[in-house]
């Protein structure tokens, strides 16, 4: 199962929704690209030291780099 505030759960319920507006997460997509060019699967927020399980979900992220979501957060 996926997490609740999950991006790839965005529209899906308020908790997904409510923080895409905030900012708080990157997109889906924004994800999904972050992968497709460098190779590079961010963790699940709530658990860093696994891939977002969302994006595990449309890309097989076993061989990826894994990048947590703090840094992420604090390097934009």
């Amino acid at each position: 199962m996926r997490c609740l505030a999950c991006p790839f759960r965005d529209g899906e319920n308020e908790e997904a929704t409510k923080l895409q507006n905030l900012g708080c997460l990157p997109s889906a997509f924004d994800m999904i690209e972050m992968f497709d060019e460098e190779n590079i699967s961010l963790s699940c927020h709530d658990n860093e030291s696994i891939p977002c399980r969302g994006l595990s979900s449309v890309r097989g992220t076993q061989h990826s780099l894994l990048k947590t979501y703090t840094d992420w957060y604090h390097g934009r």
